[in-house]
């Protein structure tokens, strides 16, 4: 076959943990620790049963197994206070008894106090989403009885665990994945042919409340299997279909924010047979990494993976073919983007890139990862780009002791990032900043990255001057100014902390009856 003598533009690093069966998703810990889940039951040549955690450097976590009998495991969330939702096809975790949904302790051991209570037959969760408020939504394959009423394939419950009964949706068939907006709305893909009691093939859009929002009324002819929202709010559309929203899109697709079709975004993805999109993940600068089964991307030769620029050509410059074993059909099921810009790959292959790979792998990113988090007056920016992961949603909190954090509330889209306007940030305070992301099968799993802007501190009184030591972040940039009344600020000198330190000295402090300094971050 001829992908097999393709010159590989990106090859796995040593990240080589081994998983014995299909890798369905991956998520990353804010501590840089890697979830897997899937249908393995070894990892690293140790039994650990559709569910284990690794270090950055593929290193099993001996000390966490949760102990899953099960089928499989579709999909994880990450939360905020480093909590982890687990959702797949499954009867107990830790020796307790759940059914396909559960949350975990960061060490592995079930949380108790979340038991969710199903009453009906249960088959399989494809996917999560944590809306801003610590609601979960749950979509897949699944029919539960409460009170007298019946619950199926789209429910939300409770940060405790409790259903949320005025969330009914009620689609006719599975979901397989569900994608949050900013304003609250809620994408939905599937194999369902009505969702809201009204007639939506395979796609629909529904209300925070769960009722249908009739304004989006694009379908698809075949299954939704991936959805993904970009920074502009357009709808990324991935599955096994033949036309999305009337018109031909062969697996891949992209709508408008109101529902009409992108009509520039037309790429496809084919094998010739059967094909399909599993997984798209959204990079900072825009950039779309594809997963799933073809063999052509964007009308040129990609192996199951595959990147396109945001106006849906093909991005030549990135290139791994994901080959299966003698007789078995490879696929990607899951991408993720760790903080760094690195990719995961899970899947179901035996080689990735020209290196052999066992069902996971991670590959180095083309282009580097670019952030920027800085204060400016009562208003705090977060800029992102390059091959960062896309956030879809942030909040920003502030410390002043680097221990305890006090949320300031959420960002809102700004060129290049996010921004938070308005705020009180009291002097010599370290800021942080939450970005949430999605990933893995069907973009059903969910986790968050992070970055600090520690506090800028100094002050020390040297014989013939005064100097002001800078601590900060490495490369962090600071300018210095002087005021003789705290009105009117003169710049000094703009300073870049080398290694996070600095140093500002005046020279001729004695010129001045009184002078004042600050340091503010550029």
């Amino acid at each position: 076959m001829t992908f097999l003598t393709r010159t590989h533009s990106q090859i796995p690093d040593s990240f080589s943990p081994g998983a014995d069966d299909i890798v369905d998703t991956t998520a990353q810990q804010g501590n840089g620790q890697i979830l897997i889940g899937g249908g393995f039951n070894f990892v690293t040549g140790e039994q650990r049963t559709h569910v284990a955690r690794v270090d950055v450097s593929g290193k099993l976590d001996t000390n966490f197994n949760p102990a899953l009998v099960a089928f499989s495991v579709k999909c994880l969330a990450v939360q905020p206070d480093g909590k982890l939702l687990i959702g797949g096809s499954f009867y107990s975790v830790d020796e307790q008894p759940r059914q396909n949904l559960a949350r975990i302790n960061a060490d592995g051991s079930l949380d108790g106090s979340f038991a969710p209570s199903w009453s009906g037959t249960n088959n399989s969760i494809n996917c999560f989403a944590l809306q801003a408020d610590g609601k979960i939504l749950v979509g897949g394959e699944f029919w539960m009885n409460q009170d007298g009423y019946n619950y199926q394939y789209l429910v939300r419950f409770n940060p405790n665990g409790s259903l949320d009964t005025n969330f009914t949706p009620w689609p006719t068939g599975r979901v397989l994945s569900i994608a949050l907006q900013p304003d609250g709305k809620i994408v939905v893909g599937g194999s369902f042919n009505e969702l809201g009691g009204e007639h939506r093939n395979y796609l629909g859009r529904v209300n925070p409340n769960g009722t249908l929002d009739t304004n989006f009324t694009a379908t698809a002819d075949g299954l939704v299997y991936s959805l993904a929202v970009q920074a502009d709010g357009k709808i990324l559309v991935g599955g096994s279909f033949g036309s999305l929203a009337g018109q031909s899109r062969l697996n891949i697709g992209r709508l408008n924010p109101d529902g009409t079709l992108d009509v520039i975004f037309n790429p496809g993805a084919s094998n010739g047979t059967y094909s399909t999109i599993n997984s798209m993940i959204i990079q900072s600068d825009g950039k779309i990494l594809v997963g799933g089964y073809f063999t052509s991307l964007a009308g040129q030769t990609r192996t199951n993976l595959g990147r396109l620029n945001s106006d849906g050509k093909l991005d030549l410059s990135f290139d791994s073919v994901a080959i299966g074993w003698d007789g078995w059909i490879p696929e990607i099921a899951s991408l993720a983007l760790q903080a760094d810009g690195k990719i995961l790959v899970g899947g179901y292959f035996s080689t990735l890139g020209g290196q052999a790979r066992t069902n996971i792998a991670r590959l180095m990113n083309t282009t580097p990862g670019m952030q920027n988090l800085s204060i400016a007056g009562s208003a705090i920016t977060w800029l992102r780009g390059g091959s960062f992961p896309e956030v879809w949603r942030t909040t920003f909190e502030v410390s002043t002791n680097g221990t305890n954090w006090v949320l300031l509330g959420e960002g809102t889209r700004t060129m290049g990032g996010w921004q938070l306007a308005g705020v009180y940030i009291p002097p010599n305070s370290a800021i942080r900043a939450h970005g949430f992301v999605v990933g893995g099968s069907g973009n059903g799993s969910t986790w968050f990255v992070e970055t600090t802007r520690p506090a800028l501190v100094g002050g020390e009184f040297q014989p013939g001057g005064f100097s002001f030591r800078l601590i900060g972040s490495p490369g962090q940039i600071v300018a210095v100014e002087a005021s003789t009344d705290l009105i009117n600020w003169t710049p000094q000198r703009t300073n870049t902390l080398t290694n996070g330190l600095g140093l500002f000295t005046d020279t001729n402090p004695g010129s001045f009856a009184t002078r004042y300094y600050r340091a503010r971050s550029l």
